[in-house]
């Protein structure tokens, strides 16, 4: 059996904190890592203009193509003591509809992927002001960053989607509350790394 986990949230929420975190914690589960950092990383270095600030519709293309691979992807997957298929991505296609419908470049290739994908349980991280900063590759102000969480949370309701709130905490306590409701939502027990 296949289970699909997605952390969403707007930028620099602490998102991928919380996912690295939970890979050092535990093991059988398929992490599947944000893939437009890498995109504009790539794009930087090559001087190419797929960028979300350049060319919206085909950095657009890139990552919801890459996000659906992830998806899609069953080779060598890991399995749990109880034999299940976990999958925890941070983000997926749904972010990527998000973005498009806020910056009004929604293609119906991504309204399409979007349908089509079902998840088992979204982990919302809700914009944290503290914690907020901007680098090479996240370009957005605060101000878009909080426009943004609105436009993933509805999108994410859009597709119906059960939502977990992973309130402002501790890494720690953060990655703790998402193991037990994991384990309590989905009726299972994760396997967790022995130090």
């Amino acid at each position: 059996m296949k289970i699909n986990i997605v952390f969403t949230g707007p930028p620099s929420a602490g998102k991928t904190t919380s996912f690295e975190d939970l890979k050092s914690k535990l093991e059988n589960i398929n992490f599947y890592q944000e893939i437009s950092r890498e995109i504009i990383k790539k794009s930087i270095e090559t001087g190419s203009d797929v960028l979300p600030w350049e060319n919206a519709q085909e950095f657009d293309r890139e990552v919801v193509n890459a996000r659906l691979n992830d998806y899609l992807d069953n080779k060598n997957l890991l399995k749990t003591r109880q034999g299940l298929n976990i999958k925890i991505y941070d983000r997926s296609p749904i972010d990527t509809y998000a973005y498009s419908k806020k910056f009004e470049c929604l293609e119906p290739n991504t309204i399409q992927i979007c349908r089509t994908l079902k998840y088992d349980l979204i982990f919302f991280f809700p914009f944290e002001e503290g914690i907020f900063t901007q680098d090479d590759e996240r370009k957005e102000s605060a101000q878009l960053a909080q426009e943004l969480e609105s436009h993933l949370m509805d999108s994410y309701k859009e597709h119906n989607n059960e939502i977990v709130i992973v309130d402002f905490n501790t890494i720690e306590n953060r990655s703790n509350f998402i193991i037990q409701e994991i384990e309590r939502r989905l009726n299972l027990e994760l396997d967790r790394k022995i130090y």
